[in-house]
């Protein structure tokens, strides 16, 4: 079971399994808000078993430090995502429109950097982790981006897409590029790893921003912009 925590920035996910896995962790001071949710659900902090994040964007990796001084949880990080988690900043953040060059003054600033439990690499095996999902790395929005695959065909994808406008205030359910890439001059990085996600059979798609999206609506939205790409 994947709930949805919509904090001020990013989406926050908690994963329900043997014990429970919170996927990324919000901007700093998100701690007391993702605890509360889990105590919602029944779950004191010791009961959590992993922190995994998606990628070393302040808004996701923000509390992670706290989160593990908390719970005492493992954080687990994609490789390529491993030198921005330890200074505590987000390498390079390219807008990719207007909207995002707005909120780039809330979203690129430092936050407390740490050193992750674990570092994941393209085969890593989450099960033994105690997250019952497939590990598929998917960058473009940062080189170490990772999605997270579960059987019943739903994904949380992180920021390879975002949905809607306003951080998903509005028209949620619509995909479009994520506020940042690393490199605007080559959204086929992004392209395939969309693809990627939907080569894999992904029905539903739990984004950072906004969301969740539907596969025709994500498959749509990639001819769209492979159209689009090979028309300039």
């Amino acid at each position: 079971m994947i709930t949805k925590l919509n904090l001020t920035i990013a989406n926050v996910y908690i994963v329900v399994g043997a014990r429970p896995v919170v996927v990324d962790t919000g901007a700093p001071g998100s701690a007391p808000k993702i605890l509360a949710a889990l105590a919602k659900q029944g779950f004191q902090p010791a009961d959590v078993g992993l922190i995994l994040l998606t990628h070393a964007h302040s808004d996701h990796a923000g509390s992670a430090a706290a989160l593990r001084q908390a719970t005492g949880a493992p954080v687990a990080i994609h490789h390529g995502d491993l030198a921005m988690l330890r200074r505590g900043d987000n390498g390079r953040m390219l807008p990719t429109d207007f909207e995002a060059r707005l909120s780039q003054r809330f979203v690129d600033k430092p936050f407390p950097a740490l050193e992750p439990d674990i570092v994941l690499d393209n085969g890593s095996d989450l099960r033994a982790l105690g997250l019952d999902a497939d590990l598929l790395p998917t960058p473009g929005h940062s080189s170490g981006s990772i999605s997270l695959l579960f059987a019943n065909g739903d994904a949380i994808v992180g920021d390879i897409l975002r949905g809607g406008l306003m951080g998903g205030t509005f028209l949620s359910s619509r995909p479009t590029y994520p506020f940042f890439l690393y490199d605007l001059a080559d959204k086929a990085v992004i392209h395939a790893s969309v693809q990627a996600v939907l080569d894999r059979r992904v029905q539903r798609l739990f984004t950072g921003h906004g969301g969740p999206l539907s596969r025709p609506e994500v498959e749509r939205w990639l001819a769209n912009q492979r159209k689009h790409s090979t028309s300039l």
